[in-house]
Order: C-alpha cells, then structure tokens, then sequence
C-alpha cells in the first residue's frame, strides 16, 4: 500500500489545497452534491460502508453499489469507512482490522485506501489499525492541516446547515492566503437535511467560494501524493 511506511508528512503547501469528503454514502451526496462538484470539475472523496447500501439511516436513504461505482468511474475517490459503520473508538482492535478488510473487499478494484472514521470517533488502537494497513486516516478534527501531519489524523471540517457558513468562508480565506489542506466533509445534501447535512445551495456556496479564491481541489489520495512529492518522496 502507497502509505504502508508513511505515518507523518509535512504539510507546506503553498498555495493551498482543498478536499471535499462525505461520509456514510447517502444518495443525496451523489444525485445532488455531485452534480455541484461536476459543474466546477471538481472531485470528491467518498466514504463509503458497503453493510449499509441501500438502507435508511439518520441521513436518508444510503445508495447502493450502482450509484458508487459510477462515481468512481468518473474519476471520484472510493475510500473506506468500516464494512458495517463502525465506531472505531470504542471496537475492539481486531473488529476494527477485520471490518476494514471486510469492506475493501467488497470493491477491491475501486477502493482506495483513503479511510474516515466513523461518526469521527477514534482511538490509539483505531490509528494503529489504519497505520497498519497502510491507510490515511480521516479525523472530524477541525482546523486547516498544516506543518507535521500524522496521516492517521487528518483534520477534517463540517459544512453542516445547522452551524452556518461562516466559519467555512473563513478557513477557505485562510487557506488561499496561507496555504495548508483543508478538508471538509458533509453528509446528506437537501432541502431538508439532517443536523449532519446541509442544503444544495450552502454546499454550492461553499464550492464556489472555493472556485473564487482559485484554490485547487484534490481527492484525498491525490493531496497526500503532492505532498508525499514536494517533500522529495515520489515513491
């Protein structure tokens, strides 16, 4: 695996760069918030648990493998986020290995190995398990990530209806003036999301924002190869 023997990285990007996330696979952030990244050209990462497609859950119905391949087909990143969505901070340390694998297999040809935790809950035995299997690891810590980054916690950022806008406006302005990687992440996309969610014209705000400040976009694998490059490690 590409991050087998990588565990930190150095983070001096200037200028900086963006990546959209969205965890648990909802249909929505397919139908809706896909076709707002398609009319940027932008590409997200997504992270799926194949045990849940095609269920209802907190944040609407989940898809199924048709919707998710697609989108992989069309050049977004497929990551991992526990077979069965589990929560990795308090599982034991061989479900969480066990329930990773379980889901990789499900798509071996199309998932990477970019992972978030589920419900954003990990712990020293869940970041050894990531580290372990050669995996970058997706934090609900927020923040721009900068300076020496463990790739087992990588911040990420909300872009949640029920906070607002404005904290995201201000990190998207941080990032294109000071550089770094912000991360954001998001679940259902619609008019009527759950607290987990936001609306399709707050996520397109945000996108556009970020088309605005010119700051490039890059799927999770694609940011930490450029930064695992401009630290001289091209491997």
């Amino acid at each position: 695996m590409l991050w087998r023997s990588l565990k930190k990285i150095r983070v001096e990007q200037r200028p900086g760069f963006v990546s959209f996330t969205f965890d648990d696979a909802p249909e929505t952030y397919f139908t809706r918030g896909g076709k707002i990244l398609e009319k940027y050209n932008f590409q997200a990462t997504y992270y799926v648990s194949c045990g849940v497609f095609d269920k209802q859950s907190d944040v609407g119905k989940i898809a199924d493998r048709y919707l998710v391949e697609k989108a992989g087909k069309q050049g977004h990143e497929v990551g991992n986020h526990t077979y069965d969505h589990l929560n990795c901070g308090q599982a034991k340390f061989r479900d969480i290995i066990t329930s990773i694998q379980r889901n990789r297999r499900q798509m071996p040809e199309l998932m990477g190995s970019s992972f978030a935790y589920p419900f954003g809950s990990h712990s020293r035995k869940a970041r050894l398990a990531v580290r372990l299997l050669g995996m970058s690891g997706r934090t609900i810590n927020p923040g721009i990530n900068r300076g020496v980054l463990d790739v087992a916690q990588i911040k990420g950022n909300c872009i949640y209806h029920r906070l607002g806008l404005d904290e995201c406006f201000r990190l998207i302005d941080r990032c294109a003036g000071s550089g770094g990687w912000l991360v954001f992440y998001t679940h259902d996309v619609c008019r009527e999301p759950s607290p987990y969610g936001c609306t399709e014209e707050e996520f397109e705000q945000v996108v556009e924002r970020v088309h605005e400040r010119g700051v490039q976009v890059l799927t999770v694998a694609d940011a930490l190869k450029t930064l695992k490059a401009a630290q001289g490690d091209g491997g």
